[in-house]
């Protein structure tokens, strides 16, 4: 924890605007790609249903269902293409960065197989996916109360698991990668038993697509966010020699 600390310290004095602003960048690209993911789904159930939904209508009074669809694919690609031009930019500026911390021209270009820029893009791209998590976990709580309260305790349990038995280094990625699958499969299972038997609330079929999707893209980037830490964690001190050079 104290290394995460003294990067946090070290990042902060030497670039902070930068390395927010690329963070940003990396959680708006993030964002787009889920988007990407949702409007094919709302597509279909808008296939599916012969009507368009009130607000939809209400908003648009005189565009009819064909055309909502046919805009609706459209802003599929337009929207996957931003993520991928946002994702390119925030790549630029990562370099920028590592080029400004090791004292090179502005001019000059790292590559992207270095340690320095491997470094700098974990680090902020750590940054990004814990703000995206953390936004879409309250997105959830709004949504679906009762599988945020069973996502919040399965984390506890992972982390007094991880406590106990003091899993290896080489076994963390097996390991995130199981409970990672097995966080989606529970909440898959809630939401099957919630809806047959508890009733927590009245059944919306967009409101469970939502709550499945967005559940296992946080259960896959708590995976990539571990491997990232890890690496940032083995590799501080070296960076800093590197950087100190």
């Amino acid at each position: 924890m104290n290394n995460f600390y003294i990067l946090y310290r070290f990042f902060y004095k030497k670039l902070p605007f930068y390395t927010v602003f690329a963070a940003v960048i990396l959680l708006m690209s993030q964002f787009m790609l889920l988007v990407s993911y949702f409007l094919p789904i709302k597509i279909i159930l808008l296939l599916s249903s012969p009507t368009v939904p009130h607000i939809v209508s209400s908003l648009f009074p005189h565009v009819g269902r064909e055309e909502i669809i046919m805009i609706l694919t459209l802003c599929v690609f337009v929207v996957y293409g931003l993520h991928l031009g946002s994702e390119k930019y925030a790549a630029n500026l990562i370099d920028q960065i590592s080029c400004h911390l090791l004292g090179m021209p502005e001019t000059a270009r790292l590559n992207h197989t270095s340690f320095e820029f491997k470094f700098v893009d974990s680090y902020i791209k750590s940054l990004s996916t814990l703000s995206l998590m953390t936004v879409l976990y309250l997105l959830i709580i709004f949504l679906y109360q009762f599988i945020a309260i069973a996502m919040l305790a399965y984390i506890v349990i992972i982390f007094f698991i991880l406590k106990i038995i003091k899993v290896g280094s080489h076994h963390l990625n097996s390991f995130f990668k199981l409970v990672s699958g097995l966080g989606f499969i529970l909440v898959f299972v809630l939401e099957i038993l919630d809806t047959l038997y508890l009733k927590s609330q009245e059944f919306s079929i967009l409101n469970v697509l939502v709550i499945l999707i967005v559940s296992r893209y946080i259960f896959m980037r708590s995976l990539y966010l571990a491997n990232k830490l890890t690496f940032l964690h083995s590799n501080t001190e070296s960076f800093y020699l590197k950087v100190k050079a």
